[in-house]
């Protein structure tokens, strides 16, 4: 089978995919219109953005929670599917991480509905997106892209554990700042209404033992948004020397395809592997972004091996 990037969808503007697969069946978790969050689902990731949306929650007039609803992510975690996901009251200052929690059917995150359970309480309570949960020797951590301080001077990733899927526990530990070149495009903190250096959009990769973290670096509002890597070198996933920086991006723009990044990964049935990130829908396009997926490699030390990404029309073949 064959398919041509990028993925066609239903109309909407669609970022920040989140796309698992359970048994033969796909589920694409995202942000819907009016601060809603959606699942789709299809036999095939190919066409999973046409299918009908839904919606599992709608945020509530009038909360520090009612407006921006960022990158939401479905897990199975500990028996129960959640869903975690950044939102405000319509200040980005005030972006926190919050959660839902649904049913227990392993197979069905559609089979109960969700409810609200509230703020992810992470340690210093600071500005806060792009949730995403480690389990790793049988723990749960939280990690995330957060500030500092108060200022909107950089993102950096941070990690948190868990004691349950729902309460961290302890301090939260930096484990990366957007310190590279390539990471500081389109940032200018210090300056009067200056932007930040960012390191965003974590998630977590592990084959065979290897583990990583694939984040996302630069301004998305630039044409220069691209992927880095973590790669855990230690024992401890809460030690900051643990996680080794690679120099150079992962994924990055070509003449063709512009911003990519955002990812998550998916393994179809057949054990092929499969990026699925976002870029810009022409250059100079910023935040106006499209859904695309592409197969990738490893290499034999567990890194892994994305190439370039796909020019739109050129036809990829899904196995």
């Amino acid at each position: 089978m064959q398919f041509t990037n990028p993925l066609p969808d239903d109309g909407k503007r669609y970022a920040d995919p989140w796309l698992i697969r359970v048994g033969d069946t796909y589920f694409y978790c995202g942000a819907g219109p009016h601060s809603s969050i959606l699942i789709k689902t299809s036999s095939s990731p190919l066409d999973i953005l046409t299918k009908d949306d839904h919606v599992i929650w709608q945020a509530p007039v009038g909360t520090k929670y009612s407006f921006e609803v960022w990158a939401p992510e479905l897990h199975f975690l500990r028996g129960h599917w959640y869903v975690y996901f950044a939102a405000d009251d319509g200040l980005n200052d005030h972006h926190r991480m919050y959660v839902l929690l649904g049913g227990r059917d392993a197979n069905d995150p559609l089979a109960e509905p969700y409810e609200f359970v509230g703020r992810l309480e992470l340690d210093a309570n600071r500005w806060a997106i792009d949730g995403t949960v480690l389990e790793w020797h049988d723990q749960l951590y939280c990690i995330w892209s957060g500030w500092a301080g108060v200022e909107n001077v950089a993102q950096n990733l941070y990690i948190q554990r868990l004691k349950d899927p729902a309460t961290p526990i302890g301090e939260r530990i930096l484990i990366a700042a957007p310190t590279h070149a390539w990471e500081q495009r389109g940032g200018s903190p210090g300056t009067p209404g200056g932007l930040p250096y960012v390191n965003e959009g974590p998630e977590v990769l592990i084959h065979n033992g290897f583990l990583s973290i694939i984040y996302s670096a630069s301004g998305v509002w630039t044409d220069d948004y691209c992927l880095g890597q973590l790669r855990f070198i230690g024992s401890d996933p809460m030690d900051p020397h643990a996680w080794q920086k690679a120099d150079d991006p992962l994924f990055e723009k070509t003449a063709h395809v512009f911003t990519p990044g955002h990812c998550s990964f998916i393994t179809s049935a057949s054990g092929q592997d499969y990026l699925v990130y976002h870029a810009a829908i022409h250059q100079g396009a910023g935040t106006m972004r499209n859904i695309r997926m592409q197969p990738f490699t490893w290499t034999a030390t567990g890194d892994p091996v994305f190439g370039q990404p796909i020019t739109p029309g050129i036809p990829v073949a899904f196995t």
